[in-house]
């Protein structure tokens, strides 16, 4: 028996189930005010397409937006900032429904 093609067979298995229901969200850690500030989310697998929900907040302040993503494919999004808006601490929630769920939270700064 060829140990070495079953363990190759395994570790493809496992890197598809890896990679199903796998996402990717560069967003920038410095938020600027009066700017647009871009963002991209890439969808490895999904059944159908992502809608991703993005909601920045400081206080009793929100700007939030959302973006749908095919599987496969990513989707750049933008992030603009009034010159009123609060700067400091603020959090930025990436909420995802359709062909995967997920919520990612992220500490940022707005300046």
């Amino acid at each position: 028996m060829n140990w070495s093609l079953i363990i190759l067979g395994l570790v493809a298995l496992s890197s598809v189930a890896i990679a199903e229901n796998s996402y990717l969200i560069i967003a920038p850690k410095l938020l600027k005010v009066g700017f647009d500030n871009q963002l991209s989310v890439f969808i490895a697998a999904a059944s159908q397409p992502v809608e991703v929900k993005y909601e920045l907040i400081i206080g009793q302040q929100r700007v939030s937006g959302s973006t749908t993503v095919k599987a496969g494919e990513t989707r750049n999004a933008t992030i603009t900032l009034p010159m009123e808006f609060p700067v400091g601490a603020a959090e930025l929630i990436f909420t995802a429904t359709g062909g995967i769920r997920f919520e990612d939270k992220r500490d940022v700064i707005v300046y």
